[in-house]
């Protein structure tokens, strides 16, 4: 999980760098291309809130902690809670992790490791340039653009936060499986509504690393990482006939890899 963080840290700025532009500005624009009537104000209101629900670009599951050896860093000497305060308000994922496994737990290994080491991501976002490589169904072709972080899936794990913890303790019955839900399917990770085939584990589950429930090709969520690394944070390119070679091999060249094979 420190090489996947690594890897998402040294992603972002390069995806950056070859057009990438993260977040949902773009998914709210084009609700404004032309007049809209009182319903069409309603809906982007909704998107709108829907896209400040999302997870950040990034988010550490160590934030405060690492603001604070920053601070000390800059040869501060002892500081006081107010100086070590990073400003925001960050969730303490490696104490919510604990209390997810004492709800729904015993949890896998590689899901505690990815709450105590990474934290949270998000890929969404748009590249003018690479909807001439997707392949998308004729009902979709009028509007490619909007329809891009679709068919690109990006790579996305939610935040572990009070409200996450509150919606598990909701949906939880003792003595029952969890369904734990770390992020929407590719439409709704675009807010297209179709049937949601979330990606999730099942909990509780004592082992090293968990199968993704619902997921094509079955794989575990390590194996789902590394392929997510492997197209640089956007598997969903893996089943398209032509991709954009050139900026996933400039991301993915600076790939911290893997002692194990993908």
């Amino acid at each position: 999980m420190r090489r996947v963080r690594t890897n998402i840290e040294r992603f972002i700025p390069r995806l950056v760098q070859v057009g990438f532009i993260f977040g949902y500005h773009r998914v709210l624009q084009q609700r404004l291309h032309e007049p809209m009537q009182v319903n069409d104000w309603t809906e982007y209101l909704e998107v709108l809130e829907w896209s400040r629900a999302q997870p950040p670009v990034f988010l550490s599951a160590r934030l405060a902690e690492e603001y604070r050896d920053y601070i000390v860093s800059l040869g501060l000497g002892d500081i006081g809670p107010e100086m070590s305060d990073p400003g925001v308000a960050v969730p303490d994922m490696r104490a919510y992790v604990e209390e997810l496994d004492r709800v729904v737990g015993p949890l896998p290994l590689s899901l505690r490791a990815w709450y105590t080491e990474v934290g949270a991501v998000n890929f969404y976002g748009y590249h003018p340039n690479w909807t001439r490589f997707t392949w998308l169904p004729e009902r979709l072709k009028e509007a490619p653009d909007r329809y891009l972080m679709t068919e690109c899936d990006p790579l996305q794990v939610c935040v572990l936060d009070a409200a996450r913890m509150d919606a598990v303790g909701k949906q939880h019955v003792e003595g029952h499986r969890h369904d734990f839900e770390f992020a929407a399917d590719p439409y709704f990770k675009d807010y297209t509504c179709r049937s949601s085939t979330p990606f999730a584990f099942s909990l509780p589950n004592p082992c090293m690393d968990a199968t993704l429930m619902s997921y094509v090709p079955r794989l575990t969520f390590v194996e789902y990482l590394r392929h997510c690394l492997r197209w640089a944070g956007f598997p969903g390119m893996a089943n398209w006939t032509h991709t954009p070679d050139d900026d996933v091999s400039f991301v993915t060249k600076v790939l911290v890899p893997s002692n194990l094979p993908p």
